[in-house]
């Protein structure tokens, strides 16, 4: 860029301060370094909370995972056990509720 167009662009942002600053009413915002400071901590601490979040929300979802499998496992582990298959077994061609669990003492107060 040439002087004149450093020139031109210098006046362009003085213009744009000055409408910015009508619209703000002419309240100008000042941030001092101890401000910077004071929302730089925060946001930190923010960030770090926000991490400590995700993590417990990584474990959590890792005992979940963890869980499922072990239900898994446990179920597999017992449908093919003996007793299991013997109730399977019995069970067999029994289609409604009262066939599966049927009533026991029917006729008793």
């Amino acid at each position: 860029m040439d002087n004149e167009e450093l020139k031109a662009e210098n006046a362009r942002l003085k213009a744009e301060v000055e409408r910015l600053t009508e619209r703000l009413g002419g309240v100008r915002l000042i941030v001092t370094e101890e401000m910077y400071d004071e929302l730089n901590t925060k946001y930190l601490e923010q960030q770090h909370e926000l991490q400590n979040i995700a993590l417990t929300a990584r474990q959590i979802l890792d005992e979940k995972i963890d869980l499922k499998e072990q239900v898994e496992r446990l179920t597999k582990a017992v449908m093919h056990s003996p007793a299991a298959q013997l109730k399977l077994k019995e069970l067999e061609g029994k289609t409604t509720f009262d066939e599966i669990n049927p009533k026991e003492g029917k006729g008793q107060p």
